[in-house]
């Protein structure tokens, strides 16, 4: 994705409804507008960025991150159109509108910028969906027949479903009956067995389609879905599926008081330690830091 930081001296405000801007430092209105006003409220971080994705009437949309966490915002800022998460493997999907909907970092602790989610404890192993088909309503060239469970924790947990053995089966997962999302992060597509296929933990980091999805606390239904297969949908050998499959699992979220290990935390004390004594002798920040160039400047100060 790509990131759009404001100016120097700049600082992006707004919200989904209101939209977003970027403002003069220290010049907003009621946190969400440039001021007009000669008492504007004041601004103390101006490390924000935006990033990009399609809003509903077609443009570009912003969400408000700090530079360089690539963070999305909790829960599912897709579902009431607001902002898009851009497609960006080859998996399809039932419901492209929305975007990719496999994995929001933002609903875990500790998994900023990871390629899966932080996961805690497990609390329940890798278990079998099969799809069949067979049934009035699910014979081929119909869906096969969704997979339903239920659970019960007391607790949030991360839930990881991943397809385990052609690498092309996208699966539309729902919670009480609600679209929860689909499955993505497809590389390569291949409509075969290939590499350790069975094994969901290999399959998770090694191209097959997957989603993690943060089911909340409480007894709720989970149902899987396999819109695109169907008696159309053959292998690369040419013959027809006989079933659906993935694999799924529950663990606990990370804690995020533990994101960073107590070694980290010590090496940041010593390091805002070491930037105190610089501004108390008054060499930081460094000259020139977060300035734009000059004309004939290098950025951060010095001749060209």
């Amino acid at each position: 994705m790509a990131f759009d930081c404001c100016d120097a001296g700049q600082t992006l405000t707004g919200s989904h409804d209101t939209g977003y801007q970027c403002c003069p430092s220290g010049q907003i209105y009621n946190g969400i507008q440039c001021a007009d006003s000669p008492k504007p409220s004041p601004v103390t971080d101006a490390n924000v960025c935006k990033i990009r994705g399609v809003g509903p009437d077609g443009g570009t949309c912003t969400i408000e991150i700090r530079c360089g966490d690539g963070k999305m915002p909790p829960g599912q800022p897709w579902k009431d159109g607001s902002c898009i998460k851009p497609i960006t493997d080859c998996a399809d999907r039932a419901h492209p509108e929305f975007g990719d909907t496999s994995y929001n970092e933002a609903d875990f602790p500790c998994s900023d910028g990871r390629e899966r989610p932080c996961r805690g404890e497990q609390v329940q192993p890798w278990r079998e969906a099969r799809l069949n088909w067979g049934g009035p309503g699910h014979t081929q060239p119909d869906p096969p027949k969704p997979f339903e469970t239920t659970v019960n924790f007391d607790f949030d947990v991360v839930m990881s479903i991943v397809d385990i053995e052609a690498q092309s089966e996208h699966f539309l997962v729902k919670l009480d009956g609600e679209f929860l999302g689909e499955t993505g992060g497809e590389i390569g597509y291949k409509n075969v067995y290939t590499g350790e296929y069975n094994n969901p933990e290999w399959c998770l980091l090694n191209g097959y389609t997957r989603g993690y999805f943060r089911i909340p606390k409480g007894r709720h239904t989970i149902t899987i879905e396999w819109p695109k297969g169907t008696g159309k949908y053959l292998t690369n050998e040419g013959w027809q599926w006989g079933y659906g499959i993935a694999h799924y699992r529950f663990d606990k979220l990370c804690d995020p008081d533990k994101c960073v290990p107590d070694c980290a935390k010590a090496k940041n004390e010593e390091a805002e330690k070491a930037r105190q004594k610089l501004k108390e002798a008054g060499k930081w920040p460094p000259k020139g830091a977060g300035q734009p160039a000059g004309p004939g400047q290098r950025a951060g100060g010095g001749e060209l």
